[in-house]
């Protein structure tokens, strides 16, 4: 059973987790009763707000491609989110048995595969990559700026 729990620390009392929604304080009503001992898997759900920066990084790269002096342009925004994945800590590594040879492929960004922690900790490598391969006299303070008001005011005109 999967539940979203909300947390509460009361000052000087032991935390609590309560369901956050009515339905899930339902279906944990009947699951248990007073006594059970449960054990959790604890992962942060992950921020929508943090998801939609990450994928405006990439819109922002798409559209800035001329910046760049590679002359090479990526033509889309999936092969462009798996290349940069490439360049992180998030891929898979194998080994071929037959050449020996390291074949990296990249792991999904989905909910189901990353929760908030490790979208987190993605979003910090692309921005680092994003610094390194593209804006290279750029800071992170910069980067993410920049990406923000790019997202801004695309949204605007989405209402023009």
């Amino acid at each position: 059973m999967i539940l979203d729990l909300t947390v509460y620390h009361p000052m000087g009392r032991p935390l609590i987790l309560v369901p956050a929604t009515i339905p899930d304080m339902t279906r944990a009503e009947k699951a248990w009763k007073d006594g059970d001992v449960v054990t959790i898997e604890v992962t942060r759900k992950r921020s929508g707000a943090h998801h939609r920066y990450v994928f405006a990084l990439l819109n922002f790269i798409l559209g800035n491609q001329e910046l760049f002096d590679s002359g090479k342009y990526l033509q889309d925004l999936d092969g462009l989110r798996r290349w940069m994945t490439l360049h992180t800590s998030f891929v898979h590594v194998d080994i071929c048995p037959l050449t020996g040879e390291t074949i990296k492929t990249p792991r999904s960004w989905s909910y189901d595969e990353l929760d908030e922690d490790e979208f987190g900790q993605l979003h910090s490598e692309l921005n680092s990559v994003s610094i390194r391969l593209f804006f290279r006299d750029w800071d992170e303070r910069r980067l993410e700026d920049a990406v923000n008001i790019n997202q801004a005011q695309e949204g605007l005109l989405m209402w023009i």
